[in-house]
């Protein structure tokens, strides 16, 4: 397997973006925790009790993102921070901040709870050990769920294609670095999201 960018090049992407197009990156977190609502709306009843676990990272932070959205819509959502740090990302924090002065929790505890959705919001760029499977399945032995009842978004072909390989139904989640692969994301993906 090939890598286009590394984890720090990303970061000079995502740095560049919000620099050319003047979009923040509290922005870019919001417009994607908003597609990703959109999906999720059209595919579950605002009843539906919502798992979002989320890393330190700025994938963290749009899962928090995500949660204080899918709150204001009517959902039941318990978010769960990872792992307990004290080194987060700046929109990691802001999120985080937000949901303070909200007044929504974020938990530290496991989740314990039976759930309808199931959103893995820990690592981001730069996280490559998706070669495999494993860690989707894991995801739905520790949340108690089904390979059905399983939802995965993801951002990088490899991971696309390990997830698909595996039966998983997949989401394709538009991002500009990938944009090489998009066609071939497409292809494989049951649906996609352009942010």
């Amino acid at each position: 397997m090939q890598y286009l960018l590394t984890a720090d090049q990303m970061k000079q992407v995502d740095n560049y973006t919000s620099e050319y197009f003047l979009l923040a990156s509290p922005v870019l977190m919001e417009r994607a925790a908003l597609a990703v609502c959109e999906e999720i709306e059209k595919r579950f009843s605002d009843k539906s009790r919502v798992c979002i676990v989320c890393g330190n990272g700025n994938n963290g932070g749009d899962g928090y993102a995500l949660g204080r959205i899918l709150l204001e819509r009517g959902y039941q959502v318990d978010l769960f921070r990872a792992k307990n740090s004290s080194h987060c990302s700046e929109g990691n924090q802001l999120q985080t901040s937000i949901l303070s002065r909200l007044q929504i929790p974020v938990r530290t505890d496991f989740p314990q709870n039976e759930y309808d959705i199931i959103v893995d919001a820990i690592l981001g760029t730069g996280f490559h050990k998706k070669e495999k499977p494993d860690i989707y399945y894991k995801a739905c032995e520790l949340m108690n769920i089904s390979k059905d009842d399983c939802v995965v978004f993801e951002d990088s072909l490899y991971a696309i294609k390990t997830a698909k390989n595996a039966d998983f139904y997949t989401i394709g989640v538009y991002d500009k670095a990938e944009e090489s692969n998009w066609e071939s994301i497409c292809e494989i993906t049951n649906c996609q999201v352009v942010l």
